[in-house]
């Protein structure tokens, strides 16, 4: 899902309509974290109160930020590959798992609207680091390799580490490609492409 570009420019508009201008959405987007200095997880109403403080009304800025959540709206923000990659992950007959870092609470609005639940054999949704929930994973299934799919650097050279995991990176709009070329891990711009990496790589 483009979380920093398309939905972020959902968020705005409809924020917009109250008068909270890009800039203050921007701004605050560091308060809306429910740890030190921004390093916990994002939380609807953390920001909604984080945007009040300077004037507005909570509850209101709360429900334009919900109203991003509604399927007809969250729906044009997913990548325009990923229903059909999901699709064709059932040909590979392997487990497949959604494992997403974030508040579960607002992890699961997205999941619910994007109606993704269903192409996958489980979902975790977590608010500890993505390698501890990947150990546990890794020693409760036996299906070799496991395959990670994820944007976010840190967590792809965590994951790296462990010798049963082939690690494939998509890359995240906000990040320079250097930056996945120095973790010498493999990276792709679509959903596509790795598909068809994984396919090539078992035959």
């Amino acid at each position: 899902m483009d979380t920093h570009g398309k939905f972020r420019s959902e968020r705005v508009k409809s924020l917009e309509r109250l008068g909270v201008p890009q800039e203050l959405y921007d701004k605050t987007r560091q308060h809306a974290h429910d740890g030190v200095k921004g390093e916990g997880v994002y939380q609807n109403r953390l920001h909604a109160r984080a945007i009040a403080a300077f004037g507005f009304d909570e509850e209101k800025v709360y429900q334009a930020l919900m109203v991003t959540l509604e399927p007809e709206k969250i729906k044009k923000c997913l990548y325009s590959d990923t229903i059909d990659f999901l699709e064709k992950l059932k040909n590979f007959n392997q487990k497949r798992i959604l494992l997403s870092f974030g508040s579960p609470e607002f992890q699961k609005q997205k999941i619910k609207a994007l109606d993704l639940e269903k192409y996958f054999d489980q979902v975790i949704l977590t608010n500890e680091p993505k390698e501890i929930k990947l150990k546990k994973i890794l020693s409760e299934i036996d299906e070799r390799p496991v395959w990670f799919i994820n944007d976010r650097i840190v967590e792809n050279i965590e994951a790296s580490k462990f010798k049963e995991v082939r690690v494939l990176q998509t890359i995240f709009p906000f990040v320079s490609k250097e930056k996945y070329v120095e973790t010498g891990l493999p990276y792709f711009e679509t959903l596509t492409e790795i598909y068809d990496f994984i396919t090539s790589s078992i035959k």
